[in-house]
């Protein structure tokens, strides 16, 4: 029966010859793009089993930060540590936050300084359109006048 380290070096594509490279996991993956490898039945991401076997145990409630941005690599020199704080600092100032990328609500009103309700403790940048907002509060108030 294979280790989990052999397990785990047989689904990486190590690319030779670039210094610092990516270790890319040709495995299966979760939607979101991360790599996965099923240990004791259950499904656990491979970026959080490379840094367990390379860097050591993963502090309880901690979260396991890609410096390059690649979601299925598993580098261990790639990978670190972090608070759920920590990792949306990281993609909000990469740029990554699409909730803080959108430019429009779902109604197509500009997310503009006059139109937007910024949601406070919202760590996914949580805006709300105050136009859409006032129609909503209109139709409420116009069922309740009329029942």
């Amino acid at each position: 029966m294979m280790s989990l380290l052999e397990r785990f070096e047989n689904k990486v594509m190590v690319i030779t010859g670039l210094e610092d490279s990516c270790h890319l996991w040709t495995g299966s993956k979760f939607t979101g793009g991360y790599g996965r490898l099923t240990i004791d039945k259950k499904s656990v991401g491979a970026h959080r089993v490379a840094y367990t076997l390379f860097n050591g145990e993963i502090p309880q409630g901690l979260h396991v930060l890609h410096s390059c941005d690649v979601r299925g690599c598993v580098n261990p020199s790639h990978l670190s540590v972090g608070t759920p704080a920590d990792n949306m600092r990281d993609r909000d100032s990469r740029g990554r936050n699409a909730m803080k990328n959108k430019t429009h609500c779902k109604q197509g009103h500009e997310y503009s300084t006059d139109n937007t309700y910024i949601l406070k403790n919202d760590y996914n940048g949580g805006r709300q359109c105050k136009a859409c907002t006032n129609i909503r509060v209109k139709a409420l108030y116009a069922k309740k006048k009329a029942s």
